[in-house]
């Protein structure tokens, strides 16, 4: 799977485009998949981001294998599905 691939997924998954950045600048409290450049070699990294902080940051090889994980990473929170509630009923007078 390579990134394209990925944000179709996402796409027909219902992620929030909100939760996840796979191109382009990062945001906070987002899932993050991106290339970097270690020593002289390109890896592709993948982390959640918060308040500044790079959380359980991983380095891939490959886009292939970076992608596997990133995907499914995401999917397993639900959190990141458009219509999810993020805050209590009662604080939304429910």
């Amino acid at each position: 799977m390579k990134r394209d691939d990925v944000a179709a997924l996402f796409q027909r998954m219902n992620v929030n485009p909100d939760a996840v950045c796979i191109f382009g600048v990062p945001d906070d409290e987002q899932y993050v998949l991106s290339r970097r450049r270690f020593r002289l070699r390109t890896r592709y990294v993948a982390y959640y981001s918060e308040r500044g902080n790079r959380n359980n940051e991983r380095a891939f090889k490959t886009e292939e294998e970076a992608c596997d994980y990133f995907a499914e990473r995401v999917l397993r929170d639900p959190t990141t599905r458009l219509g999810y509630l993020v805050f209590p009923a009662y604080e939304a007078g429910m």
